[in-house]
């Protein structure tokens, strides 16, 4: 398959699945280094997010700030993370800190105490 048919890769199931998982695993292999974009929902892993590149989109996903930090860790030349609608993330200094590096981000709406704003 041309990898370029898989620069984005939007998988928004809303269920977790070790089917889903291996799906996107080879989309992201498939796309040969030339991913762009890849939109996953609840069944995204930290093991996935290791396996993916550059740009991450998990609008609505329930990732949480020990989860951004892992993927942070894995991915150091990310340069695209959108993280809207993630209500498990803590938006504080020390994740914006941790994500001052990153062209393209988008937080969810301020969540300082537990309660959202």
């Amino acid at each position: 398959m041309a990898p370029e048919l898989w620069r984005s890769v939007v998988m928004v199931r809303k269920i977790k699945s070790d089917a889903l998982l291996a799906m996107a695993k080879v989309a992201v292999d498939r796309s040969s280094g030339q991913l762009e974009v890849f939109v996953g929902k609840v069944f995204v892993t930290d093991e996935l997010l290791k396996h993916i590149g550059n740009s991450l989109i998990l609008m609505g996903s329930d990732v949480t700030n020990g989860e951004v930090a892992t993927i942070l860790d894995g991915c150091p030349h990310l340069e695209l993370l959108h993280l809207r609608g993630c209500f498990n993330i803590v938006v504080n200094d020390a994740l914006r800190a941790r994500c001052a590096g990153i062209k393209s981000l988008m937080l969810p709406r301020a969540r300082t105490d537990g309660l959202i704003s």
